[in-house]
């Protein structure tokens, strides 16, 4: 009893640390309740899409969206293999939560596609 006393801070940190990190493997791998954000391809002649570049001389364009759904999602549709899934470029109806965003012209900083007319 005596050396509970003596090192009760000790005891008493060690313990939030561990169920601190319990909560947290069960929230980010069990469960996967957590936001991805990725970029997919975008066709600038059906949406107003992201430009990126693919070097600093900006020699080669690309076009993307941005998209943002729960990690569990994800894998429910893809498995591991996220990078060739095409379910993953797009929200279905059973995803808790999705969002594509598109490129806003408005938005300081970025480069839009031009070739689409967003007020249609």
């Amino acid at each position: 009893m005596r050396s509970f006393k003596k090192n009760f801070f000790s005891i008493t940190l060690t313990t939030l640390v561990v169920l601190f990190v319990s909560a947290s493997y069960f929230r980010f791998v069990v469960v996967q309740d957590y936001h991805v954000t990725y970029e997919v391809s975008c066709d600038p002649s059906q949406a107003s899409c992201f430009v990126g570049c693919e070097d600093d001389e900006c020699t080669t364009e690309y076009f993307y969206a941005i998209v943002d759904k729960y990690a569990h999602d994800i894998v429910a549709e893809c498995g591991t293999s996220v990078a060739d899934c095409e379910l993953a470029n797009s929200c279905q109806a059973n995803n808790r939560y999705c969002t594509i965003e598109y490129c806003d012209s408005d938005a300081e900083g970025v480069s839009c596609s031009s070739s689409v007319n967003n007020d249609i």
